[in-house]
């Protein structure tokens, strides 16, 4: 069992199903479910991390690496064939939902994506990558899936409305607090320049900003229910979804294992995805 969600993990599944996973619940509230664009949404995510891990694969230093480093090298053919079989099937789903529209809203995640990995070692501005710009790290990470999983959506399958501005704002907040601990457990490794938060605040205060941002979108979750009339088993779902997760990041330490974040904090999303889909099955 755990050498399948250590494959599941390190092969970027786990993470393409959990952005998935929160499209499905956008749409879910928007009452309308393309597969097609999840499956697209699953598999261009597929193909976007693993390209990043391939060209990032020169530069681990394994000597301090997390363990997900080490089953790269170790099976780099794999990643390689993962991602020429995502790449392709990125392709094909684009091609069954293409629109010019798409085309357009695309291009802002997929120059992010493009860049992230790729180091300037020249640069006349000083400026050598966008991982190591102090402080930008993990926000670009939370609005690029924000925008992959409620902007663009709405924009394609409904009409831009004042919930959906606030809802893209609070999944913002929500990401954040899922890849804090992230950067909690990569205290020790991070770049000091790259000023993550962890490396700020420390991580104890890191720890419970990211609590904090749970609790606020649970908040709004309420907050959308009484203002603009969302389902209630649906809040009640994600509601218990996401209680799941603050606990698991109030219990997040250093010492945990990779799989305690990778797998299970990286998992709320579909956790989430799973008891929306329990109510909606037995009401």
């Amino acid at each position: 069992m755990k050498e399948i969600s250590k494959a599941l993990v390190y092969s970027n599944i786990w993470v393409s199903l959990a952005v998935a996973s929160f499209t499905f619940i956008t749409m879910v509230n928007l009452l309308t479910v393309n597969a097609w664009f999840l499956l697209f949404v699953t598999c261009s995510t597929m193909f976007s991390y693993n390209y990043m891990r391939l060209v990032d694969i020169s530069a681990y230093d394994l000597r301090h690496a997390f363990s997900f480093k080490a089953w790269v090298v170790g099976h780099r053919r794999q990643v390689w064939m993962l991602t020429l079989i995502f790449g392709l099937l990125t392709i094909f789903f684009f091609l069954e939902i293409f629109s010019t529209q798409l085309m357009w809203l695309l291009l802002l995640p997929a120059t992010v994506s493009i860049l992230y990995p790729l180091s300037f070692k020249r640069s006349f501005s000083g400026f050598t990558s966008l991982r190591l710009v102090p402080g930008l790290k993990m926000f670009l990470i939370a609005a690029t899936w924000a925008y992959v999983t409620v902007f663009i959506p709405v924009v394609l399958y409904s009409s831009l409305a004042l919930e959906d501005v606030l809802e893209c704002l609070m999944r913002t907040v929500l990401v954040l607090g899922l890849v804090v601990p992230f950067d909690i457990r990569d205290v020790n490794y991070d770049d000091p320049t790259m000023r993550t938060i962890p490396q700020v605040l420390g991580a104890e205060r890191a720890r419970q900003l990211a609590m904090f941002f749970v609790l606020l979108y649970q908040f709004w979750l309420v907050l959308r229910f009484f203002l603009f009339d969302a389902s209630l088993p649906f809040t009640i779902a994600l509601l218990v979804g996401l209680e799941i997760g603050y606990w698991l990041i109030r219990y997040s330490h250093r010492e945990h294992s990779d799989e305690y974040f990778s797998f299970w904090i990286e998992g709320v999303p579909i956790f989430c995805a799973v008891l929306v889909v329990a109510v909606k099955v037995l009401l």
